[in-house]
């Protein structure tokens, strides 16, 4: 078991996560896997037939067809949301695809058009639709901050996908034909199925109709209209997902069009031998692009987004594209086309991340609606109107010329987004601002605080200590609250969390203790703060008092000596002199802290304690002083020779605290 514990606390620490949500973590990354792959595999296979039967010129109009059936179905399942519950339309989807791909096999041969629409079918409906489901299933499942941490993690699962996905492409395509992959495709869909039943078991069917009767993602989007804010914030996701799309398959055609000419300069004969040379390449470049994404998911998206905030971390998206597309513009190429798309992707799983983050600002009642209308409609329509240029295009220039305008109008387009995406900060501010001030249920506004304990709001940290100061505000909400501040680190707060130590309410004071605990500024040892370490040292002190008997005194302690000051010292010296059993262990666990090797003087007399836990305190204590490991390592030896089960836990303990890895078999 501590093994596990300790493999799960390095996990932790890798991917920026809490130990609470890794079995959320867990069910969310394994159905976006198995979605992805499958869907990497379908789609690859659909761009690979097209561009072989109808050429390279027929790829904008398949994007155009895609984007066609996905606001169909966007349309359609906007009213069936109205009506039913979304993990019972994602089960019915599931199995609908999975029906459509089998009969779709039957078809191969005999009927090779119906094949192909078949397929395109169940990508642009029914599996678009249940990813969109599938979002928001996921978002209900955590906390607006603590989505900044877990969704590059869940994400990864796409990108993971990805590389499942060209894997199998790669290796197989020589020994199966392409319409076997649709076997595939549809084994991997239903595989899906258990997941869901298991996660929603207890769940219903249907949901209750809203009173005003209102159903449909249009009905629905009325409401937003009379509040300008809300308003304001969703026009800004609205153009975002416009002009992302529009770049996405701007910046497809070109990827593509590069990999053909490469396949076609090698391959003479168009035919069987091209399809499977170009479904091949496709699915070993995504490999490389998956890759190079994992990368970053997995150990970057999380501290980025924790540290430019979410709208900062969308921004990066553009200007990394505006650089790539600047290189791809003056000198366009395999190995340049193969960059800017690896770039592009790159960034855009951050943009996805924070994207999904920034729909905790849409109210609850309309969520599920909006990411239908920008996921299912506005995307599809910003494909289309990207496909559009490329054909309008097509008509006045050709190759050369053709690429160049292309690429000028990627320019264009990723300027627009950025100026957009900029502007978009403010908006997300009001409408957290707005949420805090005008709702009155209890965990709307949490949930407003939650965003502004995220970074890049220049308004927040006066409102959250605001809501902090008012004494008529619940104590839940100033949890929260203080929660969203140790987030934020903003030193004007410092006073008045300080004041919260002294609030009537316990659960209060231990927040606002560690929140003061995660507060970097106040282990910088300057003299910048002077005055607020000093008032924090003295509300300490009281507290310590006050919380007589209670948990929150050894965590007092803790803080103290972590602040490291001589008059944090002189409390500390004072209190173990007066405090006695396990107050006075606290003590001496808490001098340990200190980096000068002096202080062991006063810890020393008590490695021959009779109280068992004001010793061990003294053995973890000097454990952290150099002098003192050997000897230190002898009382851990022989406390595991004995048989006393305690000795034994409380060496355990000694072992983990000090990082004795000679110890940890």
């Amino acid at each position: 078991m501590l093994t596990h514990l300790r493999q799960f606390s390095i996990l932790n620490k890798i991917f920026n996560v809490k130990g609470n949500e890794w079995s959320k973590i867990t069910f969310s990354w394994t159905m976006s896997f198995l979605y992805r792959v499958g869907f990497v595999i379908g789609w690859t296979l659909i761009v690979a037939l097209c561009v072989s039967k109808y050429g390279i010129a027929s790829l904008p109009y398949l994007f155009v067809v895609n984007a066609f059936f996905t606001v169909l179905g966007s349309i359609f399942y906007s009213v069936l949301l109205s009506r039913f519950k979304s993990s019972f339309l994602m089960l019915v989807n599931l199995f609908v695809s999975a029906v459509l791909l089998f009969i779709a096999y039957l078809f191969v041969n005999s009927q090779p058009v119906l094949f192909f629409a078949i397929l395109v079918v169940v990508e642009s409906i029914f599996l678009m639709q249940f990813r969109i489901m599938l979002n928001g299933h996921v978002e209900d499942l955590f906390t607006p901050i603590q989505s900044e941490r877990t969704f590059p993690l869940i994400e990864a699962s796409e990108t993971t996908g990805g590389i499942v996905a060209g894997l199998v492409i790669t290796f197989f395509t020589n020994s199966l034909s392409v319409s076997s992959f649709v076997l595939l495709w549809a084994i991997l869909v239903l595989a899906i199925v258990p997941l869901l039943i298991l996660n929603n078991s207890s769940s219903g069917i249907r949901k209750k109709t809203s009173k005003s009767g209102s159903i449909g993602v249009f009905e629905k989007l009325k409401q937003v209209t009379r509040d300008r804010n809300h308003f304001g914030f969703l026009k800004g996701l609205f153009l975002i997902v416009l002009f992302q799309w529009i770049l996405f398959n701007l910046l497809e055609f070109q990827y593509t069009k590069a990999v053909y000419q490469n396949v076609s300069s090698m391959i003479v004969d168009a035919g069987s031998g091209f399809e499977h040379a170009f479904f091949h390449d496709l699915g070993l470049l995504f490999i490389l692009l998956s890759s190079s994404a994992l990368v970053i998911q997995l150990f970057v998206g999380s501290r980025l987004i924790n540290s430019l905030g979410v709208i900062g971390s969308m921004l990066l998206h553009p200007v990394v594209t505006l650089l790539s597309i600047f290189g791809l513009t003056f000198s366009y190429s395999y190995l340049t086309a193969i960059l800017a798309k690896n770039n592009f992707t790159i960034t855009s799983v951050i943009h996805l991340n924070a994207y999904h983050s920034s729909y905790y600002a849409v109210r609850e009642g309309l969520r599920e609606h909006v990411r239908e209308f920008l996921d299912g409609i506005i995307r599809p329509f910003g494909a289309i109107l990207g496909t559009a240029v490329v054909i309008m295009l097509q008509f006045f220039f050709v190759d050369r010329a053709l690429i160049f305008y292309v690429n000028i109008s990627m320019l264009i387009v990723s300027m627009i987004l950025l100026y957009v995406t900029y502007r978009q900060q403010h908006r997300y501010t009001a409408v957290a601002l707005e949420g805090i001030d005008k709702s009155f249920e209890r965990e709307t506004r949490m949930n407003y605080v939650d965003i502004l304990g995220q970074k890049g709001h220049e308004e927040a940290a006066s409102q959250l200590v605001a809501i902090i100061d008012d004494e008529e505000e619940s104590v839940s909400l100033k949890v929260r609250t203080l929660f969203a501040l140790s987030e934020l680190q903003d030193p004007d707060a410092l006073s008045s969390i300080i004041k919260c130590l002294g609030s009537s309410s316990f659960e209060i004071r231990a927040a606002a203790l560690l929140c003061l605990s995660k507060y970097k500024v106040l282990y910088a040892r300057s003299n910048k703060y002077l005055v607020v370490e000093h008032e924090l040292i003295c509300a300490l002190e009281k507290l310590f008092r006050k919380e007589s008997g209670s948990d929150l005194q050894p965590r007092v302690l803790q803080f103290l000596s972590k602040l490291s000051t001589v008059s944090t010292f002189d409390f500390l010296l004072k209190a173990l002199k007066e405090s006695r059993g396990r107050l006075k262990a606290d003590v001496i666990y808490a001098l340990g802290n200190y980096k000068d090797e002096s202080v062991t003087q006063f810890i020393k007399p008590y490695l021959k304690s009779q109280n068992a836990d004001c010793r061990w305190a003294a053995v973890v204590a000097l454990g952290k002083f150099k002098p003192f490991k050997e000897e230190v390592l002898g009382v851990i030896a022989s406390a595991f020779s004995s048989d006393d089960d305690s000795g034994v836990s409380r060496a355990l303990f000694a072992i983990g605290d000090l990082k004795l890895k000679n110890k940890r078999k």
